[in-house]
């Protein structure tokens, strides 16, 4: 029985997808038993035996075949024509059947997972940012691609099993019963034994070779210390490190390492031997059977091993269950959740921020548990220019996320202009805050679009002036497109300082009135960067996650977090020589010497 996540997934299954893969999977077990059967014909066409006693018209699956109507004619030139051609054109339906479902089954796996991922990118876009910022995945990233890769895979292992295998199981124990229902069924219980014995016997082997692996390192770490101490060795003029020789070491190693690889080489002469057994077996009671027909012989033994097949694949269907339900679960969980941050009814629109930005007692923790900020109060005044920097480096980026409410912090309020922002509308709140990543986050289109980000109610104009703010139009206008170049994944190349500054075109476009800016890290473009911080701080409240010291020296104040409370709060000069851990952090992230020596 399917899993509830799971069997939700299953079920997101088109019928039209879904009723090939049963369709192709039925005729295969269908085609699988008329196979043998036509192998079984061919085998008493050459042997044309019968044991004493036993008359051709009761050979098996009476009255089907007869010694009237087989061999047609008595001709077994002619009945070998016709088994062969019967073959082949049974082989050659079967290979089209196969690549017929496979294709089959790809298409209803692909088209069940496009549509989760469609709806992850539509929840994604619902839900907002509603992880705190700078995680390196987020997790929309992660279900998008990992989690749905594995549900993708765990459908095409539940259809390649459920109907073929299950049908092809109950065909060929059907054929084998019609032939002797007394041996099908000793062979059942036989193959069952082999499958406890394997599985018995391949638990054996792991826990054997675990232990081996353990100790083959453990006299390896041995060998490896004893050539660390080789300096020692030479510094005291002796031939060996006191204790057990490395000879003997060396022994053990050798020793552990045979064991180890005779371990996990066990297992296949194990199931050849039970194979072997297994297979004497069967021939004994079908020998010592006074009822035993060549081809009724046959068909028994082609059915039991071929039926192996299946039954091994419905066997591990249940771990391949197992293994994808945490992965269904996982994005059925995020489809289903309701957006984080919600607008109220009530909610008033948000004007322009003239007076202060302020946190009051502001605590807010990522999704392990862990506090990013504690209890923290701290007002901004409107027009100033601020920048956030912490012993961590989730904090800044993390806080960054809350001036745009991208969610909401675990306890306390923000208040712009003495507002709740909770209890104004989002659309207003985010024309008045706007956050630049130092990615850029360019998408895959024209600058000119970029910069519009999908609303044509800016002119040219209005582009080309907050790129000049941006620091950015002399470079777009020695592209040979200019505007209309191609960016993105798919397009042009930009440096982080040119996506950055791209980017920050697109916020100051809507002229914000509180600009939150992740800095980029890099060492190019700086006079072109310090342009464009110049020009964006002018009438408006500019908040800075800075990466290069010469920012740190302009801005009127930076604020200092150290595990989730402000630790030291004032002008990069002052903080340097009152403040230790500041001081320490700034040599760490900031000398312009790394990685020189």
């Amino acid at each position: 029985m399917s899993k509830p996540s799971f069997r939700r997934i299953l079920q997101m299954g088109r019928p039209a997808s879904v009723a090939p893969i049963y369709l192709f999977g039925i005729l295969l077990a269908l085609v699988t038993p008329l196979l043998i059967l036509d192998l079984g014909l061919i085998v008493q066409t050459v042997a044309g035996l019968h044991p004493p006693g036993v008359e051709p018209t009761d050979l098996v699956i009476q009255p089907i075949i007869t010694s009237d109507s087989w061999p047609p004619g008595k001709n077994r030139a002619f009945s070998m024509l016709i088994l062969v051609g019967a073959g082949l054109t049974l082989a050659v339906l079967e290979s089209a059947l196969l690549m017929l479902q496979s294709r089959a089954i790809q298409k209803a796996a692909l088209d069940i997972s496009t549509r989760l991922q469609l709806q992850i990118h539509k929840q994604a876009f619902i839900m907002g940012g509603n992880e705190p910022l700078g995680l390196t995945r987020s997790r929309p990233e992660e279900l998008f691609t990992d989690k749905v890769e594995q549900i993708r895979e765990g459908l095409a292992h539940w259809w390649r099993a459920i109907p073929r295998s299950a049908a092809t199981l109950a065909t060929l124990t059907l054929l084998a019963c019609m032939v002797d229902w007394q041996k099908t069924l000793a062979g059942m219980l036989l193959m069952v034994g082999l499958w406890r014995c394997y599985v018995w016997r391949r638990k054996q082997i792991e826990e054997s070779a675990r232990r081996w692996s353990e100790r083959t390192q453990s006299r390896r770490d041995l060998l490896l210390e004893d050539l660390r101490m080789a300096p020692l060795a030479a510094t005291y003029s002796i031939d060996q490190i006191p204790g057990e020789s490395f000879d003997d070491k060396l022994k053990q190693y050798k020793t552990a390492a045979l064991k180890l690889g005779y371990t996990r080489n066990a297992m296949a002469p194990f199931m050849v031997l039970i194979g072997l057994l297994a297979g004497g077996f069967l021939l004994f009671m079908v020998g010592v059977a006074s009822n035993t027909t060549v081809w009724g012989a046959a068909i028994l033994g082609v059915s039991l091993v071929c039926g192996w097949f299946p039954a091994q694949r419905l066997f591990r269907l249940w771990k391949v269950r197992e293994s994808v339900e945490p992965a269904c679960e996982q994005v059925l969980a995020y489809l289903d959740r309701e957006p984080d941050v919600v607008q109220m009814a009530s909610a008033q629109t948000l004007d322009r921020v003239r007076k202060t930005v302020e946190l009051d007692r502001v605590t807010l923790a990522n999704h392990a548990g862990r506090k990013l900020l504690d209890q923290v109060s701290l007002s901004i005044p409107a027009s100033g220019n601020i920048g956030f920097l912490a012993s961590d480096s989730q904090t800044p980026m993390a806080l960054a996320g809350l001036f745009v409410r991208y969610y909401d912090p675990t306890a306390g309020r923000l208040l712009y202009d003495s507002h709740d922002i909770r209890n104004v509308t989002i659309d207003s709140l985010r024309s008045q805050a706007a956050l630049v990543a130092c990615d850029g986050l360019l998408f895959t289109g024209a600058i000119g679009d970029n910069i519009r980000c999908g609303d044509e109610t800016y002119s040219t104009t209005h582009v080309t002036e907050a790129s000049r703010l941006a620091a950015v139009e002399d470079f777009i206008s020695r592209l040979p497109q200019g505007y209309s170049t191609v960016v993105g994944e798919q397009g042009r190349s930009l440096s982080k300082s040119e996506a950055f500054r791209v980017a920050l075109a697109r916020a100051i476009i809507r002229q914000p009135s509180v600009l939150i800016i992740e800095e980029p890290d890099t060492a190019t473009d700086g006079e072109a960067i310090d342009a464009a911080l110049r020009n964006v701080k002018t009438d408006r409240t500019l908040i800075l996650l800075p990466s290069r010291l010469v920012t740190l020296r302009m801005l009127d104040e930076i604020v200092f977090f150290h595990e989730g409370r402000i630790h030291g709060q004032g002008k990069h000069a002052d903080l340097l020589k009152s403040n230790d851990l500041y001081r320490h952090l700034i040599y760490v992230r900031f000398n312009e010497h790394k990685g020189k020596i």
